[in-house]
């Protein structure tokens, strides 16, 4: 009995690798986007957030910002936010756009399509991917510190 149970799940597991997925490129935007790092698509409002770094990786510089892009690759505005540094990884929590940026991660309200604050990560050196939660905690990377941040009520 063993065996059979054996032999029907390596056949169903031999069946399912078996599958293949292919990609087709619908659309692509022409060389506009100043050195794309991240896009996050907004289901609610039917845009692409893209975090543009524009200038070094990790440098300071202020060049940085997020684009905004319809989803069928149409209506690309690339200064709805600009003066960040090297923006990386974004996230979505109710109204607001998490954003991190080298030592902080900017919130930028939706709606207005302004910063609202910076918050500041004492040691961070290089913020990079963010992600939240349904209940709103954001976590995001630190690449050049091997570190994970928890920002909750946005602290």
């Amino acid at each position: 009995m063993k065996y059979l149970v054996f032999i029907l799940l390596l056949g169903v597991s031999t069946k399912a690798a078996a599958q293949t997925h292919t990609l087709q490129k619908l659309w692509e935007t022409d060389t506009i986007v100043a050195i794309p790092e991240s896009v996050l698509h907004d289901f609610k409002k039917k845009m692409l957030y893209i975090s543009l770094i524009d200038g070094g990786p990790w440098a300071a510089d202020g060049k940085g910002g997020i684009a905004k892009l319809g989803p069928n690759g149409k209506s690309y505005d690339s200064t709805w936010i600009t003066g960040l540094h090297a923006p990386k990884g974004m996230a979505i929590v109710g109204k607001n756009l998490y954003v991190a940026d080298i030592e902080n991660v900017a919130v930028i309200d939706k709606r207005k399509g302004k910063i609202k604050k910076k918050i500041a990560i004492s040691g961070a050196q290089g913020l990079n991917d963010i992600t939240a939660t349904d209940k709103g905690i954001i976590y995001v990377s630190d690449s050049r510190t091997g570190k994970i941040w928890r920002i909750e009520n946005d602290i």
